[in-house]
């Protein structure tokens, strides 16, 4: 349990131990926040059985995806840190623990490399799936691409989605634009501010589902009704004294290339620790109480079993049914020297 004097970004450290010990945070916080590299491989291991125990044990290819996944997080993690985000969903009344995504921030470097890597996760799920995600890969080596991430929600062995990502550079502008109408068969995408991710989701038939993030670099909660949409946790934050957020992310959904829906804001997505938030100050919120107190919440044992740094989460506009929460494991083999805290990425 995080002590009562620890900060947001504690969290996401490598060294909380010592301040959970002393009640409080260290002189010079944020700063001293020590990266989460070296994550032992005995402790994500038994992350993902117990994921895989709550949802996916028996699927073979379920099984092999996430085998290949900690070999390459086994590689990535001495380098990087929080590059492997598993989520938990609560959606039409039950909830979902087996999802997760990974970044290659190394990509810049080795492009091709990493569509080798990408294309290698996706050949347990079949020679087709891995035919369509080659040709979404095309054009990603355009230089308004910074990173792909690569995911899976994972309900069944018939309720499976492949997600591919594609987070863009910050300067990107219209280039993004373009270059998710081309990875959509042509869509007519309007632009509602920066777009910072592209986020693809694959069946067995090919695309199903795609979702544009537009980045807002700061919203009042007082107005936010107004410029994006009525959520109730923002209004709950409001009434606690939180006043704006930073680095708003408003996803647009499309079903189809021409869905009307993707004119409308369908749901928004935040950073914690960015906006000055610990996990426990959204789990409390009353907007949130209906998702987090429903009968078979995975969310208990997951936080009895492992330490969870909890980054981002996601809720619908208009809505109060759902819940994606975001996290890491935060248990470190090693202490590292503190860094600046970086800007956050999804």
């Amino acid at each position: 349990m995080t002590a009562r004097g620890l900060g947001p970004y504690c969290a996401l450290c490598a060294e909380q131990d010592r301040c959970e010990a002393a009640g409080t945070v260290l002189p010079d916080y944020p700063e001293c926040r020590v990266f989460l590299r070296d994550t032992p491989p005995d402790r994500i291991r038994a992350l993902f059985d117990h994921l895989l125990a709550v949802q996916g044990r028996g699927d073979d290819r379920l099984e092999a995806l996430v085998g290949r996944l900690l070999a390459r997080f086994a590689v990535d993690t001495s380098r990087f840190s929080e590059i492997l985000e598993p989520s938990v969903s609560y959606a039409g009344g039950a909830w979902h623990a087996m999802r997760f995504s990974y970044a290659f921030p190394a990509f810049r470097e080795e492009p091709r490399g990493t569509v080798r890597e990408i294309l290698g996760l996706c050949e347990p799920f079949g020679a087709k799936l891995r035919s369509f995600v080659r040709a979404l890969l095309g054009p990603i080596e355009d230089p308004c691409v910074n990173k792909p991430l690569f995911g899976i929600a994972y309900d069944g062995a018939e309720r499976w989605r492949i997600k591919l990502y594609v987070e863009f550079t910050g300067d990107a502008g219209a280039r993004a634009i373009g270059l998710a109408a081309r990875m959509l068969s042509g869509a007519v995408l309007a632009a509602r501010g920066d777009l910072h991710l592209l986020g693809i989701d694959l069946g067995p038939k090919g695309i199903t589902a795609a979702k544009l993030y537009f980045r807002r670099p700061e919203v009042r909660t007082a107005s936010f009704h107004e410029t994006v949409g009525p959520v109730d946790l923002v209004r709950d934050l409001a009434r606690r004294g939180v006043d704006r957020l930073n680095n708003v992310l408003v996803i647009h959904r499309l079903a189809r290339a021409d869905d009307p829906g993707a004119n409308i804001p369908a749901e928004v997505d935040f950073a914690l620790a960015e906006n000055g938030l610990r996990w426990q100050d959204v789990r409390d919120a009353p907007a949130l109480g209906q998702a987090l107190r429903a009968p078979g919440s995975p969310l208990e044992a997951l936080q009895k079993a492992f330490r969870l740094g909890f980054r981002r989460i996601s809720i619908p506009v208009g809505r109060a049914d759902k819940l994606n929460a975001y996290y890491v494991l935060a248990e470190a083999k090693t202490r590292l020297s503190p860094v600046p805290v970086p800007s956050e990425t999804v």
